[in-house]
């Protein structure tokens, strides 16, 4: 028979406690006087499926709580990585929360917040006092994916990012079934790639008329940009989505070229060519990945100046020579994954590597080759 037990102290509590990394949410709401109000959370979670509920833990001594409780509904906002000021700016007590930041209204008029991870908006369904907080649990009435970026997270009182081999893109819209199977049976042959050659892979697939990235794989602290951009999709206007093309039926090849300036023409003619006969393409000093980089980031929410910054970018490190590039120049490769048809399922773009001489770009070459070819084949087979 064990004696008394002895009184936790709230230090130690936390210490241990805070060794379990926990996401991190601002839940927002519309107050009944019209104003937006928010708290941010480290205790979200999921409680049920049928029926959908989920819950978080505000303080009893929280003041944003009470007026989101009155409003009857709430929306729970999960932040991601790049997010970490929204978190500090949620937290702190006082002022306006929502100073400076972009939201939109969900199905119940509670904020979201632009560039979260995702968004779900709930009903008031049963509220607890428990210790020093309350449990509130909420009927989930609406839900969206917004990005397909990294979380943050937060361990041992303070934040990071979550850091995996690979990072893949959600589907809300159902249209990237196939080339995800194809992500699916090639994930730890390009996480394996990308340790063993310490590269950063990038998977992009063509989806009616737009280039899709899909995955990273070997996305590091230090190129984290990249992963902001998965699920990202633009145009497929020339020069855009050139490697698709050299692996497409003619007719669309030709409908794609009519889109391109007419002073390049010749050069994405050459450019298909080779590609088709050599399996591949490269980027040379400034493109491939870095071009999604430095252009998913300029400051526009236009979606054409997007596209338009990024086709300037293509067409500055355009070099229609891929027969035998000047090898310290290559910054990037481009290797499709064959499907039986003989068409591009995916395009692997490697990337990050340092300058290289002829000898280690063509082990490169072979290697990225072969990961292709292992993942045709289990596509085949499957």
């Amino acid at each position: 028979m064990s004696g008394p037990s002895m009184p936790i102290a709230p230090d130690l509590f936390r210490l241990v406690l805070g060794h379990f990394p926990s996401g991190v949410a601002v839940v927002t709401a519309v107050s009944r006087d019209g104003h937006p109000v928010g708290l941010v959370v480290s205790s979200f979670t999921s409680v049920s499926l049928n029926p959908p509920l989920v819950a978080f833990f505000p303080a009893v001594t929280s003041k944003s709580w009470p007026e989101i409780e009155a409003s009857g509904s709430f929306c729970i906002n999960i932040l991601s990585a790049e997010q970490e000021s929204y978190s500090r700016q949620f937290g702190r007590s006082g002022g306006d929360k929502f100073a400076g930041l972009s939201w939109f209204a969900s199905p119940s008029g509670a904020p979201v917040l632009e560039g979260s991870l995702a968004w779900i908006d709930c009903d008031v369904s049963r509220v607890d006092e428990v210790g020093d907080h309350f449990v509130v649990y909420g009927a989930v009435k609406d839900l969206q994916l917004q990005s397909g970026s990294a979380p943050l997270v937060y361990f041992r009182g303070g934040y990071g990012g979550f850091e995996s081999a690979s990072l893949v893109a959600g589907d809300p819209s159902g249209d990237l079934v196939v080339p995800l199977r194809l992500v699916d049976l090639g994930r730890p042959l390009l996480e394996a790639f990308a340790e063993r050659s310490n590269t950063q892979v990038a998977v992009n697939a063509l989806v009616g008329g737009q280039t899709v990235v899909l995955a990273v794989a070997g996305a590091t602290a230090e190129d984290r940009a990249s992963s902001t951009f998965i699920g990202q999709r633009v145009r497929a206007v020339a020069p855009i989505g050139a490697s698709f093309m050299a692996f497409e039926p003619a007719q669309r090849v030709a409908a794609w070229m009519a889109s391109a300036p007419a002073d390049q023409a010749e050069n994405l003619r050459a450019r298909l060519e080779a590609i088709r006969r050599h399996g591949m393409a490269f980027s040379l000093e400034g493109g491939g990945i870095k071009d999604w980089q430095d252009a998913m980031s300029a400051p526009t929410e236009d979606v054409h100046e997007r596209e338009q910054a990024l086709m300037t970018r293509v067409m500055q490190s355009f070099h229609p020579q891929v027969e035998a590039p000047d090898a310290p120049r290559v910054r990037n490769l481009h290797v499709p994954v064959l499907t039986p048809d003989g068409r591009a399922g995916l395009f692997l773009n490697v990337g990050g590597f340092p300058p290289l001489d002829e000898h280690g770009l063509a082990q490169l070459v072979a290697d990225v080759k072969g990961v292709a070819s292992q993942i045709s084949e289990l596509a085949a087979r499957s």
